[in-house]
């Protein structure tokens, strides 16, 4: 599955990878971060419940779950994507001033 998605992955990699994954987040990893911070999740992805983990971590983060989507969700419905961002940048001033995206729909109409 990871080889096919991408090819510079070997067997090896993709052990250690999952090895990896399977330990637990130091405490300590995300006590630290205090800047806006928004997760975007799908929510069909395995993890997903993993980012509330995360949400709870990362204090005064937010999260968003896009109905429908995996793992690649930014790449699945980058239009829900970019919304979730853009709305989050616009309400902490991130966005360029006077610049309002529209939601654009799958078939990039607006």
């Amino acid at each position: 599955m990871l080889a096919e998605r991408n090819p510079w992955a070997d067997a090896f990699t993709i052990i250690e990878m999952f090895k990896a994954l399977g330990e637990p987040d130091p405490e300590w990893l995300h006590r630290d971060i205090h800047v806006p911070t928004m997760i975007i999740k799908g929510s069909l992805d395995g993890d997903v419940s993993r980012a509330f983990a995360l949400k709870d971590c990362v204090v005064g983060s937010e999260i968003a779950v896009i109905e429908g989507a995996g793992h690649c969700c930014n790449m699945e419905q980058p239009w829900e994507w970019d919304d979730h961002a853009i709305r989050f940048l616009v309400a902490r001033g991130l966005f360029p001033a006077g610049v309002e995206a529209p939601l654009l729909q799958p078939d990039g109409v607006a």
